[in-house]
């Protein structure tokens, strides 16, 4: 049931304040969009795909990549298809660059 109303719940959360909120929910709101942006690629509406991707970044933690790896090497991943198919090669290198300077990523 989640599945089917995941861009609205996404919509939704995303409208929060984010200095308001606790490091725990801001993990769970980046889950969703992690959810909606893949079910926005699934879908190939991949501008609004890297949105959700982009909105869950910015609700991860400053030491994303020691606290929350496996969340984060997947939005940063989802974000950086995303921006391929839209053409937008500049975002797609960012993402991937960071992905890359990562000592736990594999290729």
């Amino acid at each position: 049931e989640i599945e089917s109303s995941i861009f609205f719940i996404a919509t939704l959360v995303n409208s929060g304040k984010l200095e308001d909120m606790k490091e725990s929910k801001k993990e769970l709101h980046a889950k969703i969009n992690l959810q909606a942006a893949k079910k926005a690629s699934g879908l190939a509406s991949f501008g609004v795909a890297a949105e959700y991707a982009r909105d869950g970044i910015q609700l991860l933690t400053i030491d994303r990549w020691e606290t929350q790896y496996q969340l984060t090497l997947e939005l940063f991943s989802t974000a950086a298809e995303a921006e391929s198919c839209v053409g937008n090669m500049g975002a797609m290198e960012v993402y991937c660059r960071e992905v890359l300077m990562q000592e736990k990523a594999t290729i």
